[in-house]
């Protein structure tokens, strides 16, 4: 499945790219209700992750 694939692909990059700071990724919207219609839809993923500001 292409959006199987393209979703394990992007989730692997934001756990490369955030690291330790990476809280979660979740599906939102028709995807994760089981609705998704190809060319129809769109797909929703949210990255939740901390971030700190560093002091000078």
């Amino acid at each position: 499945m292409y959006v199987q694939s393209f979703v394990n692909q992007l989730a692997q990059i934001y756990q490369t790219q955030l690291k330790a700071n990476l809280i979660g990724i979740y599906l939102h919207g028709s995807l994760a209700m089981g609705c998704y219609q190809p060319g129809k839809s769109d797909i929703d993923i949210l990255a939740v992750y901390s971030f700190q500001k560093r002091r000078r």
